[in-house]
């Protein structure tokens, strides 16, 4: 089976860990496929990883530490799948090694997307968003003994997606507005995250955190403000760049001395078709 490339641009959306230079983007597209990307941000190297028929909540998704596990929220939209004396409900929590989403540990859902997801307090210690504050591992994909795994009921999303957001560095500013008027001001607002005399300012225009139509670089010293048209996701990344997708490619940027935001594509994704990929034997181990 093969999927064509996508007309319109890939979506991409990115995790950076906290102490390694090492991200993960989910690469969206078509609609229904999402693919996991290996960054290693010193190097800017990239590995394709696996695709998933269905959806991930990459709100709801986190890195370790290390860089080294990813913990995913996914659904098939097609009921559940069950094995013999076992069942695998349509929604799960799993941890994995990214660029593969080889399950190993794997928490079923409640067959809805109320709950699900987790963050990572440490490399060896996850939350997981669980209904009622309970879970039951599977019994094909228990976690290890060293990994705390801890149980709590969050909101829909926004307070696990809030929650990671405020840990690395955001800050949510209502006495902050966008330089121009969103289109759609449902539910507008605004997050920044300062660097090195910039300032990154995030619009959330659709009443859901996490899902921005508008960015903006901000110079804080010069008062300049420069607006990203169709980015999808922006940060800093672990060296202190400026780095953002558009239109289904990976940038880095940086002001010039003639005061412009100089640009600097990475990678672009839009090329990339289905492949059916085993995850190799040290990606099944803990």
């Amino acid at each position: 089976m093969s999927v064509s490339p996508t007309r319109t641009p890939c979506r991409l959306f990115v995790i950076l860990a906290r102490n390694a230079p090492r991200g993960v983007i989910f690469r969206r597209g078509p609609s229904e496929w999402v693919q996991l990307i290996a960054w290693d941000t010193a190097t800017d190297t990239f590995q394709s990883g696996q695709w998933f028929h269905g959806r991930i909540y990459k709100k709801r998704c986190d890195l370790s530490p290390n860089g080294g596990k990813l913990v995913y929220f996914a659904a098939r939209p097609y009921g559940p799948t069950r094995t013999v004396g076992e069942s695998y409900y349509n929604t799960w929590t799993a941890i994995s090694k990214p660029p593969y989403l080889t399950a190993l540990a794997l928490w079923p859902g409640n067959e809805s997307t109320y709950c699900g997801g987790g963050l990572f307090d440490a490399d060896n210690r996850v939350v997981i968003n669980a209904y009622a504050g309970r879970i039951t591992a599977h019994p094909n994909h228990r976690p290890p003994f060293r990994l705390k795994v801890i149980a709590k009921q969050l909101s829909y999303g926004d307070e696990l997606t809030s929650m990671r957001l405020v840990r690395d560095g955001w800050t949510f500013d209502r006495n902050v507005s966008p330089a121009s008027k969103p289109k759609n001001n449902l539910g507008v607002r605004c997050k920044t995250r300062k660097k090195e005399g910039l300032a990154l300012l995030a619009t959330t225009t659709d009443g859901k955190i996490g899902e921005h139509d508008q960015y903006e670089v901000i110079d804080l010293k010069a008062g300049r403000r420069t607006l990203l048209k169709d980015v999808r996701w922006a940060d800093w990344d672990q060296q202190g760049r400026f780095v953002f997708t558009r239109n289904g490619c990976v940038f880095s940027a940086r002001y010039g001395e003639s005061g412009r935001l100089e640009v600097v594509q990475l990678a672009d994704f839009n090329g990339a078709t289905f492949a059916a990929l085993e995850a190799p034997d040290e990606a099944k181990v803990w």
